[in-house]
């Protein structure tokens, strides 16, 4: 039903392709501009509800909620950035997106809750740094959102329950 690209590794063909294909959604346009493996979506058009996108009546795409404070962009959907950042910030930043759009997606990757898994030798202290640092905390911080998320009264919905509930006839069918 929905797809998400390695590194974020989306254009427009690539939206095409994956609605001839049957996918309803797709969650690869991270608007974080300072990374530079992500790659760029523009022209997405008006949203239906804020990062959430009809493309081509096909497929919808879900953008990745980043945190602006005057020109500086903090990620918050999740992954290296949900590990990196100090918990209590996190969920700070996690309240100010639901405040500000109603709603919160976030991704996480099943090795990141494996902190014995077994070590690659990255080139470079980055990219080890990135991929290891914080994974014995995923799962406790993990907790303390979803007791925080739960606290304000949230709903937890999978992407597709969630395109239901969106206005009927603005999500991708």
């Amino acid at each position: 039903m929905g797809y998400r690209a390695p590194s974020f590794s989306i254009n427009h063909e690539h939206l095409a392709i994956l609605a001839e294909s049957g996918y309803r959604y797709d969650s690869s346009f991270h608007p974080f501009t300072l990374h530079d493996r992500y790659a760029r979506l523009d022209n997405l058009g008006t949203p239906l509800s804020p990062g959430v996108y009809p493309t081509n009546g096909h497929i919808t795409e879900l953008a990745l909620p980043v945190e602006r404070f005057g020109r500086l962009q903090l990620p918050i959907s999740g992954g290296g950035y949900f590990r990196l950042y100090p918990g209590a910030l996190f969920r700070r930043l996690v309240r100010r997106a639901i405040a500000r759009d109603g709603h919160y997606i976030m991704y996480l990757h099943s090795w990141e809750f494996d902190s014995e898994m077994p070590r690659v030798k990255f080139p470079g202290f980055g990219l080890r740094f990135r991929h290891y640092n914080n994974l014995s905390l995923t799962a406790s911080r993990m907790r303390a959102l979803v007791t925080m998320l739960t606290s304000m009264q949230t709903r937890f919905l999978t992407v597709s329950e969630f395109l239901e509930d969106l206005p009927r006839g603005r999500a991708a069918a």
